[in-house]
């Protein structure tokens, strides 16, 4: 008995250094580990204050002039829904260099969807008012796309109608394009 217990003894000595002998000769493999994939860029923010301009034409049958402004407006995002309120200043002027040139201010709603981080479909509808030559009331309604080129400055097509303004005669079709700069 004595003699089976050195012997087990001596295979688990030659058991325990055999395997360490083989660990140690084994080569050991380094893989690389990739780095992180970059982060995506961050989508356009759409919400907040902005500024900017667009020109313009009116087309009514017979004629048509041209039509130029500056626009303020905050929105606000709502999961995917934006939701804004803008106000404008501009005029008509007519090809006629003779003919009146309405000034008109206006406050319009706008509610859009977007396409991507980077575009947004959207309506807009308010009032508008002419005040030269003399006071006039409409209702601005027309649909667009505005899409961000930059970090902060997007530009937008439009395509709409001005309802009622009496003094300018303005009830066809218009269109505008133009760009914003958002805060």
């Amino acid at each position: 008995m004595r003699r089976a217990g050195k012997i087990a003894t001596g295979i688990a000595a030659l058991m325990m250094t055999a395997g360490s002998a083989v660990a140690a000769d084994v080569p050991q493999v380094i893989v690389p580990i990739a780095p992180p994939p970059p982060a995506a860029a961050p989508g356009f923010d759409w919400a907040g204050p902005y500024f900017g301009g667009y020109l313009g034409a009116v087309f009514d049958p017979g004629f048509g002039f041209f039509d130029a402004g500056l626009q303020a407006g905050y929105n606000w995002v709502l999961g995917n829904v934006l939701v804004g309120v803008q106000a404008n200043v501009g005029f008509f002027f007519d090809v006629n260099p003779w003919a009146n040139s309405p000034i008109y201010v206006g406050v319009d709603a706008r509610v859009g969807t977007f396409v991507g981080d980077r575009a947004v479909v959207y309506a807009t509808a308010g009032i508008l008012r002419a005040i030269n030559p003399g006071p006039g009331f409409g209702v601005p309604f027309a649909v667009g796309v505005e899409v961000a080129v930059r970090d902060a400055l997007s530009v937008f097509g439009e395509i709409g109608t001005i309802a009622g303004v009496p003094c300018c005669g303005i009830e066809d079709l218009r269109v505008h394009f133009g760009v914003n700069l958002h805060r």
